[in-house]
């Protein structure tokens, strides 16, 4: 298993969304190499549980309740952190009804956690993707699936094969 270097004094960080699968993963780097972790998660009702599955450290572990589609719990959450792992995002039971179910929340989440970690002097922000945004298949006005291949060209290169995008 690779281990986590930290970049200067380790901690605190803040991982959103700590009850996924990759937040966890991420968390219990962290921890082992000495972080100081902020985590979020919608209801604080779920922290023993997730305690339980990342079985790390709890003295270095912290919970702050925050839902991406509320202004509440971001600020505290990410106070006195210099870095964010952005990971959560809506992953909803079923197939949305329509892309902005996934989407609005997502961006509109995405754009909180970044302005409370501006406000909070924040020196590094990284943020990943959802699994959400290749799991589902949505139809443009024409029918066709936005998974397309024709949707990943820019000129005449394949969107992610090319080594240097400028």
């Amino acid at each position: 298993m690779n281990t986590v270097t930290p970049i200067g004094s380790p901690g605190p960080v803040l991982v959103t969304g700590g009850s996924g699968y990759i937040a966890g993963y991420v968390i219990r780097q962290l921890v082992a190499a000495g972080w100081q972790v902020h985590t979020t998660v919608r209801s604080l009702a779920r922290e023993d549980q997730v305690r339980a599955v990342l079985q790390v450290d709890n003295t270095r572990l912290r919970f702050f309740a925050a839902d991406l589609t509320a202004d509440a719990g971001w600020a505290a959450s990410v106070a006195g952190c210099r870095h964010v792992l952005h990971l959560a995002s809506p992953l909803p039971a079923g197939v949305p009804k329509h892309a902005d179910e996934l989407i609005v929340p997502a961006r509109d989440g995405a754009l909180r956690v970044l302005r409370a970690a501006q406000a909070a002097g924040v020196q590094r922000f990284v943020m990943t993707s959802s699994v959400a945004a290749v799991a589902y298949t949505f139809k443009d006005e024409k029918g066709s699936a936005f998974a397309r291949v024709e949707y990943l060209i820019i000129g005449d290169e394949l969107y992610g094969l090319r080594s240097n995008p400028a």
